[in-house]
């Protein structure tokens, strides 16, 4: 069975008008034409599809039945155009973006938010990732885009940066904290605190060392945690302290106290990253959307 679009077209045409003579003036072509048209049809069907009269044309059983199947077929091809053309113009398609904690903490829901509002046919697929991970899978193209912790961040010359938001550090302190009142502290204050850290967070965790051994101390790693949500809940439960980016702000806190260190200045900078070559049309439109904070 070799049906073709131009056969279910006329098909589509004749039933709903009712008449070949209008038919043929709507698909701007001669009666003849759609009658031959018609005819292949139904050879090719083994059925016919219509009843006709000098007057009118009526569908068959098999006609009606043909009729509800292809309003599907019709819809799924404007579908597929509008999609095609919306690729094409960066309106339609997919992008595959990664992140670290600080970003999803920070500024990405804002940017997913803008962004979805004004692209509502784009798929948007996140995934977190470490700022390492996130340059391996950006480099291999597996990732359009990556939200990353740049301190210091060495990236391939391909690759091109959009930087964001730079934060300074507050500490994450149990309610019961003697400093948990405070407006603020000096780092070198959480000399005798113990401290939790990321258990995968190797660089960020470099800088709080660093930072602390600049004042003369070396920081007391007491436990560590892979989830943010794990690192909160060990601070609630008495066992340590926690800093963090300022950023921490914006999730749930279980009661606990966020007290700025002053004499910290921005440190933690979030950035976009992506490879200069890449080809995904729906990356341009994202890029635009970030907005340095």
């Amino acid at each position: 069975m070799n049906l073709t679009l131009r056969q279910l077209e006329v098909f589509k045409t004749i039933a709903e008008v009712g008449s070949y003579r209008k038919s043929a003036k709507v698909l701007n072509t001669s009666q003849p034409a759609l009658t031959k048209t018609i005819q292949a049809l139904e050879y090719a069907l083994g059925v016919e599809v219509f009843r006709r009269n000098t007057r009118s044309v009526a569908l068959t059983a098999a006609g009606l039945e043909l009729l509800g199947r292809i309003e599907g077929i019709f819809e799924q091809l404007d579908w597929t155009v509008d999609s095609v053309r919306d690729v094409s113009a960066g309106r339609g398609g997919s992008i595959n973006l990664t992140y670290v904690d600080f970003a999803i903490l920070g500024p990405l829901p804002l940017t997913l938010e803008r962004y979805r509002r004004y692209n509502p046919r784009i798929k948007i697929n996140v995934q977190f990732a470490s700022t390492a991970d996130q340059i391996a899978l950006v480099k291999s193209g597996k990732a359009d885009l990556g939200f990353v912790m740049d301190i210091d961040l060495k990236l391939p010359n391909t690759f091109c940066r959009k930087h964001i938001v730079e934060e300074g550090l507050v500490a994450v302190l149990p309610p019961k904290n003697p400093l948990a009142d405070r407006e603020s502290v000096e780092l070198a204050e959480l000399e005798e605190e113990s401290f939790i850290m990321g258990d995968t967070w190797s660089r960020y965790n470099e800088l709080i060392r660093d930072l602390c051994v600049e004042r003369n101390f070396m920081p007391r790693v007491t436990h560590k945690a892979f989830l943010r949500d794990e690192m909160l809940a060990f601070v609630m439960a008495g066992l340590g302290i926690l800093v963090y980016p300022t950023c921490i702000r914006n999730a749930g806190l279980l009661g606990l106290k966020v007290v700025p260190i002053a004499d910290v200045p921005p440190v933690v900078r979030t950035t976009a990253i992506w490879r200069a070559d890449a080809r995904n049309p729906v990356l341009p439109s994202f890029l635009r959307e970030i907005k340095p904070m």
